[in-house]
């Protein structure tokens, strides 16, 4: 919808196949990990000059990993650093350019943040919904 409207975009994603067949800018990154994170943001400033939104929408949800109970750990702390961790490491270092640009961070939640379908949630981690349904302002 960004590029449709004249936009330059960039999508970064671990998924290089999937990445490239946007069409837009690509740039691997593990959301998860800082130094990715803040080696994206830095080729996405070099390769436009300037940065004036962060659309956070990164995340792992997997309603077919079945009871809360069986997830693993790891599997846990995985969807949690992609759906938290990525969201705050990205606004960490987009934040600077943003503020010079007056730029936008959304955050984009899925709709389970307002609402639940059955009485034992699913193993997704419920505090990225949550504060994803916060507006975020660059100060």
């Amino acid at each position: 919808m960004l590029a449709e409207r004249g936009y330059r975009v960039a999508i970064a994603d671990r998924d290089a196949e999937a990445g490239r067949e946007t069409g837009m800018t690509f740039i691997r990154c593990d959301v998860s990990r800082e130094p990715a994170v803040r080696a994206c943001v830095r080729q996405v400033v070099k390769r436009f000059g300037r940065l004036d939104a962060l659309v956070n929408n990164a995340g792992i949800a997997a309603p077919s990993a079945g009871a809360v109970e069986k997830l693993r750990l790891a599997d846990w702390n995985r969807r949690i650093g992609v759906n938290l961790t990525g969201a705050f490491l990205l606004t960490k270092h987009a934040a600077p350019h943003l503020r010079r640009a007056r730029g936008a961070i959304v955050n984009i939640a899925h709709r389970r943040a307002r609402c639940s379908r059955s009485p034992i949630p699913r193993p997704t981690p419920p505090a990225k919904a949550g504060s994803s349904l916060s507006r975020t302002r660059s100060r």
